[in-house]
C-alpha cells in the first residue's frame, strides 16, 4: 500500500481540522464583513481561483501522470512546470490589471486588491505545482502537514483581528494571501527538489495533450460547483451572493473529505502496475465506498446543525441555513464524482470523466436558468443538488457497467472491511496513548 494509509490518515486529520477552522472563521468573517462584504471578497477570490485551477490548460493535471508513466525525469518535469507557472502568473496578472485599467472589468475593485490578487495567483500556482509533485511521489502526507500548520495560523490570526476589531475585507484578503505564501515556502524548502532553469517545450506540449482532457473535465467540475454563484452575482447582486456563499461554504466543508482522498488515491494508483487492474479496481471501489459513508455522516450532522446558522452568523444570514441543508443532500452523491475520476486518470482514460463532467454541468446550468428566476438563491441550491445527485448516481452505474465493479463493492461495507476499520481505530488509539 506504500504511503497510502499515511496519506489517507493525514488527509482525514486535515479534513477534521479544516472543518473546525472554517466553521469558526466563517462565523467571524461573516459577522465582520456582512452579506455585501462577504460577497465582494468571495467573488474576487473565486475569480483568482478560477485563473489558478484552470489557467494552466491541464498541464499541471498531467504532471503526476508523466512522473510515473513516462521516462521523463522528475527534475526535468518540475523545472519546466515551475518556469511555466511563473510565466502564467505574470501574464494573467497583467491581463487582470489591464481589464481594470481600461474599465472593462473589476471596476468595483481597487488596484490594491488586484495587486494582492497577483500574489494570491502566484502562490496558488506554486502550491498546485508542489501538490502535484507530491502526488506523483505518493507523499501527499507531507503537503498535509504544512497545510495543517497554515490552517491553525489562519484561525489564530482571524480570531485576533476579529476581537481587536480589525477584521476587514483588506485584512482578511492579506491574511489569506500571506499565509498561502508562507505555506508554499515551507513546502518548497522541505520537498528536496532539484531545479534546473530549463524550459522543455516538448515535455510541456506532451503534458498539454494528455492534460487538456483532464483540464476540461476539471473545468466543467468547477463550473458545476460555481455556475450558480456567477449567475446569482449577475442576476441578484452581491448581497444575495454573500448570503448564498455562506451556505455553500459550510456545505462544501463536507467535500473536503472526497477532495483530500482523491489525491492520495491517484498517487497510489499511479504507483501500481498498469497491468494490475484487479488491485486498481479494488482500491478504487474501497475508497469510493468509505468516502461516500463518511461524507454522508458529515452531511447528516450538517443538516441537523443548519438551524444554528442565523444564531451563529447573524440574522442577515438567516436564509443560509436552508441553503446549507438543501446542498448537503446532493453533496453526499457529489463525493463519488470527486473520487472516481482518479481511477480513469491513473489508467490513461480521462475521456470518461470529461464526458460525465460536461453532462452534469449541462444539467446544473439548465436547472439554474429555470429555478433562479423563480426561487432566487433557494432555486440555485435545488439546481445544484439535482446535478450533484445525478453526478454520483451516473458514476456508480458507469463503474458497474463499464468496469464490472459490483454494486456491493461500491456501496456495501462487509464484515472484513468493518473489522479493518475497527482494527485501524484501535491501532491509532494505541499509538496515540504510547506517544
Amino acid at each position: 500500500m506504500g504511503n497510502y494509509k499515511k496519506n489517507i490518515g493525514t488527509s482525514f486529520f486535515l479534513n477534521g481540522l479544516s472543518l473546525a477552522v472554517s466553521f469558526v472563521t466563517g462565523i467571524l468573517v461573516a459577522r465582520s464583513l456582512g452579506p455585501e462584504g462577504k460577497g465582494f471578497i468571495a467573488y474576487l477570490i473565486m475569480i483568482n481561483e478560477l485563473v489558478v485551477n484552470y489557467g494552466h490548460f491541464g498541464v499541471l493535471n498531467a504532471m503526476s501522470y508523466f512522473m510515473k508513466r513516462t521516462k521523463n525525469s522528475e527534475k526535468a518535469i518540475f523545472s519546466s512546470n515551475l518556469l511555466f507557472v511563473l510565466m502564467l502568473s505574470v501574464v494573467y496578472s497583467l491581463v487582470i490589471l489591464s481589464l481594470k485599467n481600461f474599465d472593462i472589468y473589476f471596476q468595483e475593485y481597487s488596484f490594491l486588491y488586484l495587486i494582492i490578487g497577483f500574489a494570491f495567483i502566484l502562490f496558488s500556482f506554486f502550491y498546485l505545482l508542489l501538490y502535484q509533485l507530491n502526488v506523483g511521489r505518493d507523499e501527499v502526507y507531507k503537503i498535509n502537514k504544512y497545510h495543517s500548520v497554515e490552517r491553525v495560523c489562519y484561525l489564530a490570526i482571524i480570531s485576533v483581528l476579529f476581537f481587536l476589531g480589525h477584521l476587514s475585507i483588506l485584512s482578511y484578503f492579506l491574511t489569506v494571501t500571506i499565509l498561502k505564501g508562507l505555506k508554499v515556502l515551507l513546502i518548497f524548502i522541505n520537498s528536496k527538489t532539484d531545479f534546473k532553469p530549463k524550459f522543455d517545450k516538448k515535455l510541456l506540449v506532451g503534458e498539454f495533450k494528455y492534460g487538456n482532457i483532464i483540464f476540461l473535465a476539471a473545468f466543467f467540475h468547477y463550473l458545476n460547483y460555481r455556475v450558480d454563484q456567477f449567475m446569482i452575482n449577475h442576476m441578484l447582486g452581491k448581497a444575495e451572493l454573500g448570503i448564498y456563499s455562506i451556505g455553500v461554504q459550510l456545505a462544501e466543508l463536507a467535500l473536503l473529505i472526497p477532495a483530500s482522498v482523491a489525491a492520495p488515491l491517484l498517487g497510489n494508483l499511479l504507483n501500481k502496475s498498469i497491468e494490475n487492474q484487479k488491485e486498481i479496481k479494488k482500491t478504487t471501489a474501497l475508497t469510493v465506498k468509505f468516502t461516500l459513508y463518511v461524507t454522508a455522516i458529515v452531511a447528516a450532522i450538517g443538516v441537523l446543525m443548519s438551524p444554528l446558522v442565523p444564531i451563529l452568523y447573524g440574522e442577515d444570514f438567516s436564509r443560509s441555513g436552508l441553503i446549507l441543508a438543501v446542498l448537503l443532500a446532493g453533496i453526499i452523491f457529489a463525493s463519488i464524482g470527486k473520487v472516481a475520476p482518479s481511477y480513469y486518470v491513473s489508467i490513461g482514460k480521462p475521456k470518461t470523466p470529461l464526458i460525465l463532467a460536461f453532462c452534469v454541468f449541462s444539467v446544473n446550468l439548465s436547472a439554474n436558468m429555470l429555478l433562479i428566476p423563480r426561487y432566487g438563491i433557494l432555486g440555485a441550491a435545488i439546481a445544484s443538488t439535482i446535478s450533484y445527485t445525478f453526478f454520483g448516481v451516473v458514476y456508480i452505474f458507469i463503474l458497474r457497467k463499464k468496469e464490472s465493479i459490483d454494486f456491493r463493492e461500491l456501496l456495501v461495507i462487509n464484515k472484513e472491511e468493518l473489522k479493518m476499520i475497527i482494527g485501524s481505530v484501535k491501532i491509532r488509539r494505541k499509538n496515540e496513548k504510547s506517544n
